[in-house]
């Protein structure tokens, strides 16, 4: 039988403190030093092991410090999953499993400590203050992470709202007949600018006169605005021109 990974959720796991390998205190440095490498990650390199006990529920057999860093890392990062990547325990191969669990766990058994120092910190003591100096690490640029995204979703927020306030360019024909009004005025002279400054406020020049003198008459198509001007100011092809550069 092969050896595969599943994944439950989190809240389906169950620790039985009597068999908890160490102090949750005392490693508190370790788990949070791993938990901002699993936000790094966006999971862990060593599989928890697990029981089942029933469908969908689990007892956690090794990977303590793993299952307590990535609850860690949940707190730290809260897009990170619900659920975790285990291996769970099958009953024609727990013997092997459990053997291997032993192996590799006596391996990785720290030596016994020789006697203190006073002129020599401990080892241990020197590990603990480089985990600590790397979370505090960790945590600024989890925060200065968290800050340049909001201030980029705020960037995002004034943008929108900006841009929703602006007034919104009009379509080409409406705009030759609100040509009297300043704001619409400047929105013309841009749209036209690309036959030359000349030609565009003579353009407009006469498309105000018509609108003194026909205050309520309206354009209903573009040969109406081509009649208003004056032969060789506009063709139909610039004409054409135009509407397609307007948006």
């Amino acid at each position: 039988m092969s050896l595969l990974t599943s994944i439950v959720d989190l809240d389906s796991i169950q620790v039985n403190s009597a068999s908890l390998p160490f102090n949750l205190d005392d490693k508190a440095t370790e788990i949070e030093a791993l938990a901002h490498t699993i936000v790094e990650l966006r999971g862990l390199i060593d599989i928890p092991l697990v029981r089942a006990l029933r469908i969908d529920e689990y007892e956690l057999v090794s990977g303590h410090l793993e299952y307590y860093a990535f609850l860690k890392a949940r707190e730290i990062d809260p897009e990170l999953p619900d659920r975790i990547t285990v291996f769970i325990l099958k009953p024609k191969i727990e013997g092997a499993m459990l053997k291997q669990l032993e192996v590799t766990e006596a391996v990785r058994q720290p030596p016994l400590p020789g006697p203190p120092s006073p002129s020599n910190p401990a080892l241990s003591d020197e590990g603990t203050l480089s985990l600590k100096l790397k979370n505090l690490e960790s945590r600024l640029e989890q925060s200065f992470k968290h800050l340049s995204s909001s201030i980029e979703r705020l960037k995002l927020d004034l943008t929108e709202t900006i841009d929703s306030k602006l007034p919104q360019p009009l379509p080409p024909l409406e705009a030759f007949n609100r040509i009297s009004e300043p704001a619409v005025q400047q929105q013309v002279l841009k749209k036209l600018e690309f036959l030359s400054q000349k030609k565009a406020l003579k353009i407009i020049e006469k498309l105000q006169e018509h609108r003194k003198r026909h205050p309520n008459a309206q354009f209903k198509q573009f040969n109406d605005v081509l009649g208003v001007l004056e032969k060789g100011t506009l063709s139909k092809e610039k004409m054409l021109e135009v509407i397609d550069r307007w948006n």
